[in-house]
């Protein structure tokens, strides 16, 4: 039988506040969670959720959340979702594509 894996972790803002040591990018990712994988090895995952994402922030984001043994960080453009006015659309579109 297949495990689906589960998230082992979801940081609290005060392990989250790690992030705010560098100088050349400070600023705290949206979401931060561990899991453990299939293979059994633990991935740690950073999402951050973005109003007017452009290739410039895009590309800060990944420098700037990919560090502290982040292995992926996964950058949600809320102008792609379709109907914001709807919790559970907007759910299901931030849930979308994380592992």
């Amino acid at each position: 039988m297949k495990r689906k894996p589960r998230v082992k972790e979801l940081w609290s803002l005060a392990r989250r506040q790690q992030f705010l040591q560098y100088t050349e990018y400070p600023g705290l990712p949206d979401c931060v969670y561990t899991q453990k994988e299939d293979d059994g090895h633990q991935r740690t995952y950073a999402v951050e959720v973005e109003t007017d994402l452009t290739k410039k922030t895009f590309d800060k984001k990944q420098m700037q959340f990919k560090r502290f043994g982040v292995n992926e960080v996964y950058i949600k453009d809320l102008k792609k979702c379709q109907d914001r006015s709807n919790w559970i659309k907007v759910q299901n579109f931030l849930m979308d594509g994380l592992p």
